[in-house]
């Protein structure tokens, strides 16, 4: 569990304050960093090791701009009870908002040198899922051109940016375009990079990736699977193409998608078309037999 917590909905018990209620996003996030350094800085006084869970919501729409970042000219004052606060939601209101966030990740970063323990420190920057369709007016501009966005099992609606910053282990501007990590590899990976043992009876769903963490080629083993819109009543993306089947796996280049049912296979190979135009099912009917095997028995394991 959690030493301390701080978050901006109403807390389950035990589980520390809540932010109050209508705090704007902005605001949470200089409050989430102050809190952060605060932690580290009595972890460090003690003498003691820390793990930070340090999840924004800033860029989750509604994109509302920091004053000083906004156009006041595009708001809507008759609409403050908006979702948005009466900005208007497009590309300009999310990179308005992502200027701001962005200076105050600096922050953070200088707050780790400040203290002195930055290069004790890996910091891992990454998101969940990809952009709501609902306020992504300018279509996979968001996305880098990949199909899909958020609530889809498409490579926009999964794929997310990676970075890794640790001074003096990482190595600075070096892309890795080999390694396939998804979060479940996180437990795994980290216990190896900060020497804890995990327990004797763990059963990880990820795989070790450490090595790739710290800069290092490694390809993983183990497959990866997904699955969304377990019922009709879950959200989907706007636009037929961009709604995928509900289990997804991964093999290397290989990514199969398809129906929990059977129905609805498509392959295809993300080495040589990442933005998933070319369907290779029946191209490569036993490959897609195989991998709409695994995905369909790991689809039937879960709870």
């Amino acid at each position: 569990g959690f030493d301390e917590s701080l978050v901006n909905s109403t807390p389950l018990e035990g589980m520390g304050p809540a932010l109050p209620a209508g705090t704007p996003r902005w605001q949470t996030t200089i409050l989430f960093i102050e809190r952060t350094l605060d932690f580290i800085k009595r972890q460090k006084a003690a003498g003691k090791p820390f793990y930070v869970n340090l999840w924004f919501s800033e860029v989750h729409d509604a994109h509302v701009p920091r004053p000083e970042d906004a156009d006041p000219e595009l708001m809507d004052t008759t609409a403050k009870k908006k979702k948005g606060g009466g900005y208007p939601q497009n590309l300009d209101a999310f990179r308005r908002t992502l200027t701001g966030f962005d200076r105050d990740l600096g922050k953070l970063l200088e707050g780790l040198r400040a203290l002195g323990v930055e290069e004790d420190t890996l910091v891992i920057f990454t998101g969940d899922n990809g952009p709501n369709p609902l306020y992504d007016t300018t279509h996979r501009v968001r996305s880098a051109g990949l199909r899909g966005q958020k609530w889809s099992l498409y490579e926009g609606g999964i794929r997310e940016p990676f970075i890794v910053r640790w001074p003096g282990h990482v190595p600075a501007g070096k892309v890795n375009r080999d390694t396939i990590l998804a979060s479940v590899d996180f437990f795994p990976s980290l216990c190896l990079i900060a020497g804890v043992s995990a327990p004797r009876e763990a059963v990880f769903d990820g795989e070790d990736l450490g090595a790739a963490l710290l800069g290092q080629g490694k390809l993983r083993t183990k497959p990866l699977f997904w699955e969304y819109g377990r019922t009709a009543g879950h959200l989907k993306p706007n636009g037929e193409s961009d709604r995928s089947p509900n289990v997804a796996v991964r093999e290397g280049r290989w990514k199969l998608l398809v129906n929990a049912d059977g129905s609805r296979a498509e392959l295809y190979d993300l080495a040589a078309d990442r933005n998933e135009t070319t369907n290779l099912s029946g191209a490569q009917p036993d490959l897609a037999k195989r991998l709409a095997d695994q995905a369909l028995a790991w689809r039937k394991s879960l709870p």
